[in-house]
């Protein structure tokens, strides 16, 4: 896991497959599935300006979509 040093397991969710953090609950990093391997982008790709850690991602909230940084727990 790029957040917490700790494995990451190949999971199936409802949009697919996925890799998830096998600490989670207490961590919740999630990756997307490349040719079945975690795909990690670039580090300077979407880079949060606020705290340099984490990535915006897109979040739509009350019809309305607005960019939210995905390591909202320390950012």
């Amino acid at each position: 896991c790029p957040r917490c040093g700790r494995p990451l397991l190949k999971k199936m969710g409802a949009a697919g497959i996925f890799w998830g953090c096998s600490y989670y609950p207490r961590c919740k990093k999630a990756l997307s599935d490349r040719n079945g391997k975690p795909f990690f982008r670039h580090p300077f790709d979407n880079r949060c300006p606020r705290c340099q850690q984490g990535y915006l991602i897109k979040q739509k909230r009350n019809r309305k979509y607005s960019w939210v940084c995905d390591e909202s727990v320390y950012c």
